[in-house]
């Protein structure tokens, strides 16, 4: 959060309601990872639906926890919330976030990162629902099928 400068706001999210800080089209990369130039107004766009989640109330924190995600993770929104709220930090500076329902959230970039690098997977438990969990990635051991042969 310290990244995009994020001053908590003085109020907390409460039961299913998120606290999402929207993070400028500034921050987005103008290049993807191939080389491809982002334009300008998908930047824009794009940046109009992510944020960084900064709080979150209980029924929220346990729906978001089941699926990986936590507060400081960088998430893209359903849709341009309707409800947003201005705030002032300390310092004097205007801040806004928007309060979206914990069911908005549809996808986290710091998620895939981690399904990248094998940190998380998922596993169906004994009541038959999908949980995420956390791992260290083990990979099985190579065999030589040139061996005893």
């Amino acid at each position: 959060m310290a990244k995009y400068g994020i001053k908590m706001p003085p109020f907390a999210a409460v039961f299913d309601r998120v606290l999402v800080y929207p993070i400028d089209s500034a921050d987005q990369p103008t290049s993807t990872a191939g080389g491809l130039i982002v334009p300008e107004m998908m930047r824009k766009k794009a940046g109009a639906q992510m944020g960084v989640v900064v709080s979150a109330g209980v029924q929220a924190i346990e729906q978001l926890g089941s699926h990986g995600i936590a507060i400081g993770d960088i998430v893209l929104m359903a849709r341009f919330s309707e409800y947003a709220r201005a705030y002032f930090d300390l310092d004097g500076r205007p801040h806004q976030v928007f309060i979206i329902q914990a069911g908005e959230i549809v996808a986290s970039a710091d998620l895939k990162v981690e399904f990248d690098e094998g940190e998380l997977w998922y596993e169906m438990g004994t009541d038959g629902r999908v949980q995420v969990h956390e791992r260290e990635r083990i990979d099985p051991p190579r065999v030589d099928i040139g061996e005893g042969i």
